[in-house]
């Protein structure tokens, strides 16, 4: 749930009510009405055939409520999800971003040149070795006569993220037969691929929507307007240099990747036109600089808990790599070893030493990036 709502109280359509308490609610109406038809007071014992019927329709009517609790809460922003939300988001005329394919550099290569002009036709497919992904092109391209080679940008035929992140080289197998066509290679990294906006993005450009209306670039706007650019932006921070009047600086992060220079200018060209931008304000987009934070601990089971031993270092180096990924995913977040030893204590150890990381503040425009990560087990005490 994203921080935004943190200070949302939670709420219940059905009063929190549990199945325990819903069994003896059913009771006392029994006994109350049956006292009140014949005058006679009566006591259902646990082998009661009547009190058995109640325990056994407590289970359905429980479920039943479950579902009016369910369908309260989706008509709620902090709550709502899939479907729920979707219809939400109409409200402030938004739409859920849809899933985008990636894109590559490939160069076509005949085995000698030709005298006359090759044709690499629209909807020619290529693809890895393993034949997992495939990429398309989406129009007619030509190598001219005389010449032996030329580079087309490609579609993946599959929207996603999945199709991010081939090393170039790696695209090299021509689906379609064209004639004196020798080899291909990607020349760039596949990158571009993004998919459909998750309901935890969607929730807070909602949340931010309002925000859109000022044309005074408020904060919250760019954020708006950032993330409805691209929904796969987690981490933004806006500022305001004090002695560069009119200058917004945008640092921004994708997840826990670093945004690439290709990416940067997109994004800047973007909010250099777009209409809600006051005209006086310059924007500045840049990636965040970056901190490494080292990581060296050893931690101890108690001796009561040998039966689990197993089981409890499992959840302490696990609770420890939740602590690496939450220190490094947002922008300017403190280091906290402190946390460390709360989640490493919560998940089962009896005592953790930190050689690192140290405390220590993390400037408005970096983030932390993990170096090294050495982790020990000192045995049980």
């Amino acid at each position: 749930m994203s921080e935004l709502f943190d200070n949302i109280p939670d709420i219940s359509f059905i009063d929190n009510i549990t199945p325990e308490e819903l069994t003896e609610i059913m009771i006392n109406s029994f006994t109350e009405k049956y006292e009140e038809v014949t005058g006679k007071p009566i006591t259902l014992k646990s082998n009661d055939p009547t009190r058995l019927l109640l325990q056994a329709l407590t289970l359905p009517i429980y479920q039943s409520l479950q579902k009016i609790d369910y369908a309260g809460k989706n008509n709620l922003l902090k709550y709502a999800e899939g479907d729920y939300l979707d219809n939400i988001a109409v409200f402030k005329g938004l739409k859920r971003a849809e899933a985008t394919p990636s894109t590559v550099d490939v160069e076509f290569v005949l085995s000698e040149a030709r005298a006359e002009i090759i044709t690499i036709p629209a909807g020619t497919n290529v693809t890895t070795g393993n034949y997992d992904v495939y990429w398309e092109t989406d129009i007619d391209t030509v190598i001219p006569a005389g010449e032996t080679r030329t580079v087309v940008t490609m579609t993946c035929t599959e929207p996603g993220a999945l199709s991010n992140g081939y090393e170039v080289g790696s695209i090299n197998e021509l689906v379609n037969t064209i004639p004196y066509i020798d080899t291909v290679n990607n020349i760039t990294v596949s990158a571009g691929g993004e998919d459909i906006e998750n309901d935890e993005s969607l929730r807070e450009r909602i949340y931010l929507a309002p925000s859109s209306y000022s044309s005074a670039g408020s904060k919250n706007a760019y954020i708006y307007h950032i993330k409805t650019f691209n929904s796969a932006i987690t981490d933004v921070v806006v500022t305001t240099p004090v002695a560069e009047p009119g200058v917004v600086d945008v640092v921004y992060m994708k997840g826990s990747t670093i945004p690439t220079e290709e990416e940067i200018a997109e994004l800047q060209n973007y909010l250099m036109s777009c209409d809600a931008k006051p005209l006086t304000d310059y924007v500045r987009v840049s990636a965040p600089s970056t901190q490494l934070i080292n990581v060296d601990v050893r931690y101890f089971i108690n001796a009561d808990d040998k039966a689990k031993e197993s089981e409890i270092k499992a959840n302490i180096e696990k609770a420890i790599d939740e602590y690496i990924a939450y220190q490094t995913s947002k922008i300017g977040l403190r280091i906290n070893p402190n946390l460390l030893t709360q989640m490493a204590m919560n998940a089962g150890a009896s005592r953790i030493i930190i050689n690192e990381p140290n405390s220590f503040p993390v400037s408005d425009k970096t983030i932390a990036v993990l170096g090294t990560k050495n982790v020990e087990y000192g045995g049980m005490e």
